[in-house]
This record gives structure tokens, sequence and C-alpha cells, in this order.
């Protein structure tokens, strides 16, 4: 019983929950942030709305260090301005970058531009609030 308690505390995340995104930066800029976007961590899955869509993946944890893969999402078009290009460039950047996490209190912050890897083009940083 006890080693079935270890294996399930070692699956867990310190980015376990459900986060709504509050700020984006990209090389130092505020990106508008049109929809509410969100990110679900259970175990190595990951789920949430990227804006018009729906989308889906796995994350792989070293660390304080994560990565996306296997991301996918729902194909709706959505007309409003901006939408769409907000969750294209979200979806990008959650699989092209290896982020550098921490976990503040109620506050999941994802940075791309201090992690050990090659030096990143665009420093990107994603701020979210645990939803309640």
């Amino acid at each position: 019983m006890a080693l079935i308690a270890v294996l399930l505390a070692s699956c867990s995340s310190a980015a376990e929950g459900t986060w709504v995104l509050t700020s984006y930066l990209r090389a130092g800029e505020s990106i508008d942030l049109v929809e509410d976007l969100t990110l679900d961590v259970a175990g190595s899955e990951i789920a949430g709305f990227s804006g018009c869509n729906s989308y889906f993946g796995t994350i792989a944890e070293d660390g304080d260090i994560v990565t996306f893969t296997e991301v996918g999402n729902t194909e709706a078009w959505c007309e409003e301005t901006g939408v769409m290009a907000l969750e294209a460039m979200y979806l990008n950047d959650l699989v092209s970058f290896t982020w550098n996490t921490r976990v503040e209190g109620k506050t999941l912050v994802l940075n791309a531009s201090d992690t050990d890897g090659p030096s990143i083009a665009v420093p990107t940083e994603l701020t979210f609030e645990e939803q309640t």
C-alpha cells in the first residue's frame, strides 16, 4: 500500500491543476489576451481552451523543466478579431520551447528564456492563475 502511495505521489506535478492565462509576454511585449486561455494539467496529460478551440496533449517534466508534446486541437474557426492569431501563436509556443516552470502560491509561470537549452530567439513568458 505504501508503494502505491509513493508511485502516485511521484506522478503529481507542481503544475497539476487548472490554470487561466493572465499574462503573455513575447520578446518583452505584452500580447493582448482577447479570450481566456486555459491549461489543465493532470499527470502527464494536458488539455485546455486556446481561444477558439479545445486542445490536448502531453507534458514531460524533468525537475522544473517541462516540454509539451503531441498537442492537437479541435478545428473550429472563430471570426472575432485576433482570436485565431492568438490561438496559433499560443499553441506553437507551447510545443516550440522547453519551459522553466515555477509555482508561486496560486501562480504558475512558464519561462522560455531562462532554460539551460539553446538560446531562445523570442523570449517568452506565460503567467497563469489557478482557477478555483
